[in-house]
């Protein structure tokens, strides 16, 4: 499958690497808001690029908390960073450390119904 899974925490605590290492399927990333030491597992690639990098290309600043975040990069930011720069899928999931998926199953469902949908929450748009 050409389709990415990246898991998006602000520690390596906030991530399930046990279920990570099960899903087949997709090609599976961790993007860390800290800049720790990136884990050794063949099934899992982890975005490691230093927050100075992402600074120098001015990808900051794309979520909106109101005076929390600016001027430091956060582990979104470095995805976006990673998979508009360094690597191209023609699909990527954002996922979130507080989303609860039972299975990979749950996913690939969710591909198949909503193959031209580019966001996904409570409320489904599909885009044009």
């Amino acid at each position: 499958m050409n389709i990415a899974l990246c898991f998006l925490g602000s520690t390596h605590d906030d991530i399930d690497y046990g279920f990570l290492s099960s899903i087949k399927y997709y090609d599976v990333y961790v993007s860390l808001n800290n800049e720790s030491e990136p884990l050794k597992n063949n099934n899992i690639n982890f975005i490691d690029i230093s927050n100075s990098e992402v600074k120098a290309k001015k990808y900051m600043n794309c979520t909106y908390l109101k005076n929390s975040n600016k001027g430091k990069v956060n582990e979104l930011e470095k995805a976006l960073y990673y998979f508009t720069f360094k690597k191209n899928y023609p699909h990527v999931w954002f996922i979130n450390k507080d989303v609860l998926i039972f299975d990979e199953n749950q996913l690939i469902r969710m591909d198949e119904l909503h193959k031209n949908i580019d966001f996904i929450t409570h409320k489904v748009i599909e885009s044009n």
